[in-house]
């Protein structure tokens, strides 16, 4: 269609839907200034009947269209639908309250009513949900869909609260005011307002696209606002008064239809484009190439072996098996909030934190990686069960900044991400092993306390100068009966302020039950704090001046490693350097296929140090031989904690040299290693 054919056609659109609205307006300007031919029908019972059965008609439809909307996840038809909920469920028990049909009352006392609370009411909080919709910021859009179950519950929870107590007490409700001057005025004002705004906005909309639904909202809408001004002018039970039934019923009608449309739409488009890629056709928001500028988080899965599995299959099989894979992978994707950007031929793309931002993008791909792979071993089961192959994937995940939006040329663009994290995790997944989830240690250290960790070989990516530092992603972490950072943040005060009081440090070690200042810490923290105190008892430490113990444990974690895991292995690149606080390791060294124990550690070692000072690869595994207790320094905090704190980096050296005959190097501490 031509602009010219499309401009002519929006214009007699929005022309035929002025006059639609401008019709019910002339009417109710017509009877009000006829008072003789604006009747009085006073028809309590037929009200009752013709608004409950028609307002829960509407109930049933905008029930339907709310479980379409949930399952979209999407904020936009989610608060729509639940508008529409509303204002059905609340107009019904307008209906329902007819004086003198189930509650008492006399039809004439309209305005200190239950009814015309409920009517005022319905009218309200449809107009501020259909709103909502464009004046709420998209961060808070953005959490809604997280779960559609409950906001839904809640919605028909207040409306069925609400009719409940519209029945049992319609005084009480009655005479709440809100259908009486000034309150019904400044009630109608806000409604009307509220609504005008959402016409606006899908006026707008329809404008951009020339969508029939935008256009069939915002005339139900304007439609709700001349209804909500019959309700508050118009006498009660004249014909103008009855107008309002009548445009009411009528929008809520015109809107449930034009929802369906819509919902039908979306969900034939977001089975080629990416939800982020719908809201913003469907909006009206013009898709030109380009994008902005966004820290997000990628995530790269691929099916190992997929390859020389389609040889040995049937084509028609092998394209089933790769359908039920992505489909089950898009469900654990959509679960998290993520973008599913694009299918590569056995393997996919998604996005986290693109659509709106949000704090915890990182921590919604990893927890997604780790349900795509449960999703994995169930499809291995099911496969087993059939006699079929099983199907193996492998993730990567980095995040970073990328410029996101489209891309392509002016004839075909799609929505994608370009930039450095779209690369190394495109990497990760290259080298990461069946069941494997891989990530850089930038990116595992932001989610180090939910999730645990095993550092890998160092790898290169194309592009980038220095080789990254890999994480294999193994587990999320057990939760804590307390907060574990507030506990050891106490704990770190404690031991600070000991090792300035030599009475509080000999208390602690002779009885860290006792003494006034160590009731802030619990029994376990108590315990905790002895067995570090005793650590500067030890050579490492002994005589370690307070200001450097003070940044040694600024800089430090605590870290609980269960026994049998390997806390670093053997050619690993350097990530931290740890003390033990408490248990026993073994290290190991691994010489072709043969393993040599070559030390035990219990209490107060070091260990991490020789990579650490050389910025070499690791020389040896440190594998618990029971539950350890850690104090770790990140490896960028420690070479600054080192050009700080001499006297325990002379300590450091020293066990380093006792370790090995090669010299330590000469190097300026102040600076930083490259890397990520």
């Amino acid at each position: 269609m031509t602009p010219a054919r499309s401009l002519l056609r929006n214009g007699s659109l929005l022309g035929a839907g002025l006059a639609l609205v401008a019709v019910p307006l002339f009417g109710l300007y017509w009877l009000l200034g006829h008072p003789r031919q604006n009747l009085e029908i006073l028809i309590p019972r037929d009200h009752f009947v013709i608004v409950t059965n028609v307002a829960l008609l509407s109930l049933a439809v905008a029930a339907i269209v709310l479980r379409s909307a949930m399952l979209l996840r999407q904020a936009r038809p989610l608060l729509l639908s639940m508008g529409f909920l509303s204002l059905a469920g609340l107009f019904s028990i307008h209906g329902l309250t007819t004086p003198g049909i189930i509650v008492q009352g006399h039809p004439d006392d309209y305005g200190g009513s239950a009814t015309g609370v409920m009517a005022y009411l319905s009218t309200l909080t449809a107009a501020f949900l259909f709103a909502a919709r464009d004046f709420l910021p998209a961060s808070w859009r953005e959490r809604l869909p997280a779960h559609p179950r409950l906001i839904a519950l809640v919605t028909a929870g207040a409306v069925v609260l609400t009719g409940a107590l519209a029945l049992l007490q319609p005084s009480v409700v009655g005479s709440l005011g809100v259908a009486t001057p000034p309150v019904a005025y400044a009630s109608a004002v806000i409604t009307i307002s509220l609504l005008l705004y959402a016409a606006y906005h899908e006026l707008r909309v329809f404008a951009s696209t020339g969508y029939p639904t935008s256009a069939t909202l915002a005339l139900g809408f304007a439609w709700l606002a001349v209804a909500q001004a019959c309700m508050t002018i118009a006498p009660a039970w004249t014909l103008a008064w009855w107008e309002y039934h009548v445009l009411m019923l009528t929008a809520v009608i015109v809107g449930l239809v034009g929802q369906f449309i819509e919902l039908d739409r979306r969900r034939q488009l977001e089975r080629f484009l990416a939800p982020s890629l719908v809201d913003r056709v469907l909006s009206g928001t013009a898709t030109s190439l380009g994008g902005e500028r966004r820290e997000i988080t990628i995530l790269f899965a691929d099916l190992r072996e997929s390859t020389a599995l389609e040889e040995r299959i049937e084509p028609e099989e092998a394209a089933g098996r790769l359908n039920e894979f992505f489909e089950a992978m898009d469900q654990e994707i959509a679960r998290f909030n993520g973008t599913l950007d694009k299918y590569l031929g056995d393997g996919l793309m998604a996005l986290f934190g693109d659509r709106a931002p949000y704090e915890d993008h990182t921590q919604r791909a990893v927890r997604a990686a780790f349900a795509m792979q449960d999703r994995m071993r169930q499809l291995q089961r099911q496969s087993d069960e059939r006699g079929q192959e099983s199907l193996r994937i492998g993730i990567g995940i980095a995040h970073g900044m990328a410029m996101v939006g489209m891309s392509g040329s002016v004839a075909r663009m799609e929505y994608t991400a370009i930039g450095s994290p779209v690369n190394i995790a495109s990497r990760l997944t290259s080298l990461a092993a069946s069941g494997q989830v891989l990530t850089t240690s930038r990116t595992y250290r932001r989610v180090e306390a939910q999730v645990e960790g095993i550092p890998k070989a160092a790898a290169r990516v194309r592009g980038l100068d220095e080789p990254i530092r890999v994480v294999e992603l193994v587990g999320l972490r057990s939760p804590r009966p307390r907060d574990e950072r507030a506990g050891w943040s106490r704990l770190r005060d404690m031991i600070i302020e000991a090792g300035r009081e030599p009475e509080l440090r000999a208390a602690l070690l002779a009885d860290p039950h006792d003494g006034q200042r160590t009731r802030a810490l619990d029994r376990t923290g108590r315990d905790l704090a002895r067995r570090i105190l005793e650590l500067w008892e030890l050579p490492l430490l002994s005589g370690i001046p307070d200001a450097e113990v003070k940044a040694l444990l600024s800089r430090a974690s605590l870290r609980d490693v269960r026994r049998g895991t390997a806390v670093l292995r053997q050619g690993e690149q350097p990530d931290a350097i740890y003390l033990v606080v408490q248990g026993t390791a073994h290290v190991l060294i691994t010489d072709g296929d043969a393993e040599h124990h070559v030390a035990t550690l219990t209490q107060g070692d070091l260990f991490g140090e020789i990579a650490l000072l050389f910025d070499t690869a690791r020389t040896a595994t440190v594998h618990a031989e029971s539950a350890l207790a850690l104090l770790a320094v990140a490896r960028d905090d420690c070479y600054e904690l080192l050009s700080q704190a001499p006297t325990l980096r002379e300590r450091v050296e020293e066990i380093a040299r006792a370790r090995m005959s090669e010299s330590v190097p000469e190097r300026s501490w102040a600076a930083r290693p490259q890397g990520s």
